[in-house]
């Protein structure tokens, strides 16, 4: 990862079906904490290439978190996007939380 400043403190990767319970939740209280987050609602406008906007939000965040939860990994996509943030972000530090 290069020294240059980054667009996003965090890029946020998880499933859709997590979204209203977890992870717009906790993207919103991140952002009031005065964290830059990456998270598709914040950062998609109607037209934009998804598969495009991610790929910059991954190189563009300094951190990755990736939420993986049954329906996370139910979506292959979601287990793809997760290798991928892994490989866009060598330095970042892994954590694990189980959702019931």
């Amino acid at each position: 990862m290069s020294n240059t400043a980054k667009k996003w403190d965090v890029f946020i990767s998880h499933a859709s079906e997590d979204k209203d319970t977890f992870i717009r939740p906790l993207a919103i209280a991140l952002k009031s904490l005065g964290i830059s987050v990456w998270y598709d609602e914040f950062s998609l406008e109607l037209g934009d290439s998804i598969s495009r906007s991610i790929d910059k939000g991954l190189s563009e965040s300094a951190y990755g978190l990736v939420v993986i939860s049954p329906p996370f990994v139910r979506v292959k996509l979601g287990v793809r996007l997760a290798i991928l943030l892994f490989k866009k972000l060598p330095s970042a530090t892994t954590s694990l939380h189980r959702m019931t």
